[in-house]
């Protein structure tokens, strides 16, 4: 059985990573047109939260919040000290992390690189960046003096003195409650922020912080729920470790490679392909459609989704839809036509070049007919697969091109293949219409994406609705 899975890749770092171009301006003017007004006001406010003095004790920082964007929603954790900064996000079951260890800027996207860690060239996290998403803190020190005071008004049934920063679309607008001096709205071109209240913190700073910010962007709605200033802070977080691991795979013990023994004599390769010749004769008879549900993982989260996948196999057809929260993620194939529906890139569905097109290919069609594709065979040794005791059989197809597959020793179905495109694992078989075919599949990918299906129901040879390997949007 061939089936072809498409992942999903984005980025959640872009609405914290837009900010510099929203300040770097403002931080670099020059200090003139001083508004008494202003700096009023800038003086109260600064009191209110806690004083100047107390805010430049203050060294770390840990905000958290989510992300909105999309329809995914993102948890986030930021920490902050000194110059240092870590971001951690959590997002369909997976755990992001970007950080800047005040020399160079790291990341873990668990979709490549095996999810380690590994150095990136992108845009640093920039700590003043990330404290101005509640703190306007450019408001300290030279730079306050660009500040001019707009007007006294009514905001939500408060009452606000309005200060304005900046020219056309720099410009930024701030509202401060003309009872407390607190800021409790902030404008600029592209981003509006609304902080509902402010608590004391309980140590010897006593500093006022944020009860709850939301920011609204374009790129989506950023919410922080809780502050803590100055809180104990390793350094070792923001450091470099390419060993780290962060995620626990729950499913490992179920792909371990154990105790590997000699062959075994009374049998050859020829004469275990044979027997796993008869089991896939028994899978495949018959049968000119499959239909799977089931439930999927990405890169050993504890989160699965989920799946549905159809496959015409005479007509070379294939379906695969995964549902990830409100959105679906659908992809075909229909003859030689590949597409996809991907609601994190765009609501139109795309037809994919070849080169897009992510494959997990452990069809066992070439092992079973090596003499006809004129490769050579080899018996390797046997090897437990978790539990499972498995005669491993080398496929020689040229001088530099040698795959593997790992068959049960006592029920010769295949349990693991690895291969050009990555390793499949196909455990837990049970009969299913007197059928062996396993509950579990697990796929790596070479470059490290790890994909496992939990099948819940095998159909074969149900009406199967044609429309869905059409390709719904315009052709090209």
């Amino acid at each position: 059985m061939t089936m072809k899975k498409h992942f999903l890749l984005f980025s959640i770092f872009s609405l914290l990573m837009f900010a510099p171009s929203l300040f770097a301006q403002s931080l670099s003017l020059p200090a003139t047109n001083t508004d008494a007004k202003a700096q009023q006001i800038i003086d109260r406010y600064l009191q209110a939260i806690g004083g100047r003095d107390n805010l430049a004790k203050v060294v770390s920082w840990k905000i958290f919040g989510k992300i909105k964007s999309k329809g995914v929603t993102v948890a986030l954790s930021v920490t902050l000290k000194y110059d240092k900064v870590r971001m951690d996000m959590e997002a369909i079951g997976q755990h992001f992390v970007q950080a800047y260890d005040g020399k160079d800027t790291w990341e873990v996207n668990p979709m490549e690189n095996e999810g380690k860690p590994r150095y990136t060239l992108n845009s640093k996290p920039n700590a003043l960046i990330t404290i101005n998403m509640f703190y306007p803190m450019f408001l300290i020190g030279r730079d306050r003096n660009l500040a001019a005071y707009d007007s006294t008004g009514t905001w939500q049934g408060k009452q606000v003195q309005v200060l304005h920063y900046g020219k056309g679309i720099e410009q930024k607008v701030y509202y401060f409650s003309k009872k407390t001096g607190l800021l409790l709205y902030r404008k600029t071109f592209s981003m509006v922020t609304n902080i509902s209240g402010y608590a004391k913190q309980k140590n010897e700073l006593g500093l006022y912080l944020p009860t709850g910010i939301k920011t609204e962007t374009p790129g989506g709605v950023f919410v922080i729920d809780s502050t803590q200033a100055n809180p104990e802070v390793a350094d070792s977080i923001f450091t470099y470790n390419s060993k780290t691991s962060y995620t626990t795979n729950q499913f490992a013990h179920l792909i371990t490679e154990g105790e590997t023994l000699k062959p075994d004599p009374a049998l050859t390769a020829e004469q275990i392909l044979a027997k796993h010749a008869k089991v896939k004769a028994d899978i495949d008879q018959g049968v000119k459609s499959i239909q799977i549900e089931c439930t999927v993982f990405f890169n050993k989260s504890k989160k699965g989704f989920p799946m549905y996948f159809v496959s015409l196999l005479e007509e070379n057809k294939e379906y695969v839809e995964i549902k990830l929260g409100d959105k679906a993620f659908k992809s075909a194939k229909n003859e030689g036509v590949s597409w996809e529906i991907n609601p994190f890139k765009s609501k139109e569905p795309r037809i994919l070049k070849k080169e897009e097109k992510i494959s997990f290919n452990f069809s066992d069609s070439e092992l079973v007919n090596y003499k006809k594709n004129g490769h050579e065979i080899k018996y390797v040794s046997r090897v437990y697969i978790g539990q499972t005791l498995c005669h491993k059989i080398a496929l020689l197809k040229g001088k530099d091109t040698t795959t593997y597959s790992y068959l049960d020793a006592q029920t010769y179905a295949v349990i693991k293949s690895k291969g050009e495109e990555g390793t499949g694992y196909f455990l837990k078989q049970e009969r299913t219409d007197g059928r062996l075919l396993p509950k579990f599949m697990y796929m790596i990918k070479e470059g490290g994406m790890h994909l496992i299906v939990k099948v819940d129901k095998y159909t074969f040879n149900a009406p199967v609705n044609h429309q869905l390997f059409e390709f719904p949007g315009r052709k090209k």
